[in-house]
């Protein structure tokens, strides 16, 4: 296979294959997958059983179960939509009268001037406003009302039709608890949580794949470049520093996968664009580190300059016996073997 040598003076470095670069990338963020989940998952206990996030939580759930708008279980403190087939009686007058309180009863978090019915200088009205009673275009017969529900639908509405119409009526009406200023404001306190918790738990689940195993495997070598036969080296394409690691492992895990929560996932993007775009295949973490990633089985991986040049200054049966170079044994298929 053809494989890109970096422009140096000796030619004994090869730039890894981009192939070979991409499986090794998807080995390590899949292990920071697995890990950012568990991170997440652990996240999620502390804060749910803290005294800011049961009130957090607490206030949420009572107000959607005072808008009447969903099915509340006080045990587990969850709610649920009224989705169900309204044709089933129970869920007609469930639904019909849970809408009613929503825009009738105090405290439900129902806002006229912020609701989708609104009109300027004229007071709200359920009946007219939500039901249109007194218009051709009504769906509701108000004249045969049932035994709970003082109106009911009109008779040459299909079943299908019914459940469309409570559909409408439905959206409507979350759409007006949506827009209700304590609604979004406990909303936004959970959002704000889960979004840190992603990101957190996306940098916490870099800290092993990305940081003590390169370490570990030396070279600046991840598990997946350690199976695949990759290492990094520095921009001059010598053995990679300490720090340089370090910092590749904060742009990767802060930038690259951390913030992508923040940025729409524009970081994982753009590091992703860069690998297919430059000479080298290098990320955001390389050209911000001053690293790049080569083939170890094929290239020639020396300490530094000096090593190099006394290397190259002896002659080739010399070389056979002194190899002052990190150089990975070339994969042998098992079929092979």
């Amino acid at each position: 296979m053809y494989q890109i040598r970096a422009k140096r003076k000796y030619a004994n470095i090869l730039i890894a294959p981009f192939g070979r670069r991409i499986k090794a990338a998807l080995v390590d963020f899949l292990l920071v997958l697995v890990l950012g989940f568990f991170s997440f998952m652990a996240v999620d206990a502390i804060y749910t059983n803290s005294r800011a996030g049961t009130l957090a939580n607490i206030t949420f759930y009572n107000i959607k179960k005072n808008s009447m708008l969903y099915h509340a279980y006080d045990e587990t403190r969850t709610t649920a939509f009224l989705n169900l087939d309204i044709n089933d009686r129970d869920n007609y007058v469930r639904y019909l009268s849970g809408l009613e309180l929503f825009y009738t009863a105090p405290n439900t978090g129902f806002i006229y001037e912020k609701s989708v019915y609104y009109v300027e200088d004229v007071a709200f009205n359920y009946r007219t406003m939500v039901l249109k009673e007194g218009q051709d275009d009504s769906f509701f017969d108000f004249e045969t009302p049932t035994k709970t529900v003082p109106y009911s639908f009109k008779a040459n509405l299909s079943p299908g039709d019914r459940n469309e119409v409570w559909k409408n009526l439905y959206a409507n009406a979350l759409t007006d608890l949506y827009n209700n200023p304590a609604y979004q404001k406990a909303e936004k306190v959970l959002k704000q949580f889960i979004i840190f918790n992603l990101s957190f738990s996306a940098f916490a689940g870099t800290l092993l794949p990305m940081l003590a195993t390169p370490f570990f495997f030396g070279h600046g070598r991840t598990l997946g470049k350690y199976l695949t036969g990759l290492a990094v080296v520095d921009k001059d394409g010598y053995k990679v520093s300490w720090w340089r690691v370090l910092i590749r492992f904060l742009v990767y895990g802060v930038v690259e996968i951390g913030l992508n929560f923040y940025g729409f996932f524009m970081p994982l993007l753009l590091t992703s664009g860069a690998v297919a775009l430059t000479r080298k295949h290098q990320a955001l973490h390389d050209l911000f580190s001053g690293t790049y990633v080569v083939d170890a089985r094929t290239s020639k991986i020396f300490n530094s300059v000096s090593d190099e040049e006394e290397y190259f200054s002896l002659s080739p049966e010399e070389q056979e016996l002194y190899k002052n170079y990190y150089q990975e044994k070339a994969y042998v298929p098992l079929k092979k073997i």
